[in-house]
């Protein structure tokens, strides 16, 4: 890792949010400060975090995880606006400027979307913009989604030629397939 210059960190969404305080601002005041300090060092940093939907719910009031599709976006369109107001506020605070990228499966799989992205992506990296990237969960639908932004995260890894890919999460490991469906998974 003190070699890699290209970086991308997976935040999952029980690591960005705090119990029942919508997000977790020491998490966010730490990750910004370790972020300028990689910045320092001419290593460029990607994160593509989770969280939107979560937000989304609890300012909305829903409590159950269970629902369907177009709540589920109804909540990502609420929760992300906080979501990345909270990452640029966190990270100014450190002289770091961030972009939000929303994206679908779509702008992976369609070539000109993609050389666009990338395009976007080296342009933003060049002028130490840290790209906070989410899928777009307000218009990917069921289906056709990233699978809760680990599979996205390893796209951009492969796509923006990154050094490291960084997972924070909660869970034990990598899975080999769904655990709630799968334990031996």
């Amino acid at each position: 890792l003190r070699s890699a210059k290209r970086i991308v960190v997976k935040i999952g969404t029980r690591i960005v949010t705090a119990e029942g305080a919508g997000l977790n601002s020491e998490f966010l005041d730490s990750l910004a400060r370790q972020v300028a300090r990689l910045q320092e060092r001419d290593c460029k940093v990607l994160i593509v975090t989770s969280g939107a939907v979560h937000l989304g719910r609890r300012a909305l009031g829903i409590r159950k995880r269970a629902e369907d599709i177009s709540l589920r976006q109804a909540a990502a369109a609420v929760g992300q606006p906080e979501l990345m107001r909270n990452y640029a506020e966190a990270f100014s605070a450190h002289g770091v400027l961030t972009a939000q990228i929303l994206m679908t499966q779509d702008d992976m799989q369609d070539r000109h979307r993609y050389v666009h992205l990338s395009n976007t992506l080296e342009t933003l990296l060049q002028h130490h913009v840290v790209p906070v990237i989410n899928e777009n969960d307000s218009v990917s639908m069921e289906g056709v989604t990233f699978v809760e932004n680990d599979l996205l995260a390893a796209l951009i890894a492969a796509k923006a030629r990154a050094d490291a890919l960084i997972f924070l999460s909660d869970q034990d490991g990598l899975f080999t397939g769904n655990p709630r469906t799968n334990p031996d998974a």
